[in-house]
């Protein structure tokens, strides 16, 4: 048994030789037009994987847009009832009267 176990690290030995040869000689005989499509190939992947992400922040900026906007809107009614209840005391208490001449 001892020496069926060297023939077959040999065998393996010899098998995986020849088929790194091979993979080598795969690789040297590539063409530069193989070599640049799978470049290409790469970098297409890359692209579509960065416009996936583009499109998600796209997507959750317009969410917060919207979001700002409404609070843009809120802040403004509330500035506006603000400045409506504070002339409104001054009328009341006999304040100065110059911001209604305005309306």
């Amino acid at each position: 048994m001892e020496s069926s176990s060297p023939v077959r690290t040999g065998l393996r030995s010899q098998a995986t030789g020849p088929e790194s040869s091979s993979t080598m000689s795969v690789q040297t005989t590539e063409t530069p037009l193989e070599r640049q499509l799978k470049h290409l190939n790469s970098q297409m992947s890359q692209l579509v994987t960065n416009l996936d992400t583009l499109n998600k922040n796209v997507d959750t900026m317009c969410t917060q847009y919207r979001s700002i906007e409404e609070l843009g809107v809120i802040h403004a009614s509330l500035f506006m009832a603000g400045v409506k209840v504070y002339e409104h005391n001054l009328d009341d208490n006999g304040g100065n009267n110059e911001t209604n001449d305005d309306d």
